[in-house]
């Protein structure tokens, strides 16, 4: 299997995410990757919970680190993981959009489309064709 390694730039090297490169096949198939690219979500998700309920995250670059290096192992693997599913399209462009606005951020993070369709009127038009795709990948709106 060959693998790829990935460090967060320009940061510092802590964080190192050694994932399948898409290039390989794991012998356990489809329903592993989907399955690990889902724990991938959750764990992103995960640490976006704790760094919006962290006090001290924004006074301390240390402590805004660890969230951003785990956020960063996830998202290098939700980027090279090898499920082609609709579900896998969806995740992608859930953390392509959160690196395009922070306002937005609790909501994009963790994908929540109710909160989403509240404020859909008031999105930016970059934000309604991303949130229009997923939705069509969804099999909604």
């Amino acid at each position: 299997m060959t693998y790829l390694i990935a460090r967060r730039a320009p940061a510092s090297d802590a964080c190192v995410a050694i994932v399948p490169s898409p290039m390989s096949r794991s012998a356990v198939g489809a329903a592993s990757d989907a399955a690990a690219i889902e724990q991938h979500w959750e764990d992103r998700c995960a640490a976006y919970r704790e760094f919006e309920a962290d006090p001290d995250v924004l006074a301390d670059n240390e402590r805004a680190n660890d969230y951003w290096d785990r956020i960063d192992v996830t998202e290098i693997a939700i980027l090279n993981s090898l499920d082609t599913s609709i579900r896998a399209a969806e995740l992608r462009l859930w953390v392509a959009w959160s690196h395009c606005d922070g306002r937005k951020r609790p909501s994009v993070s963790q994908g929540d489309v109710p909160a989403l369709i509240a404020i859909r009127a008031s999105l930016d038009w970059h934000e309604k064709l991303i949130f229009g795709a997923i939705l069509n990948l969804r099999g909604e709106g």
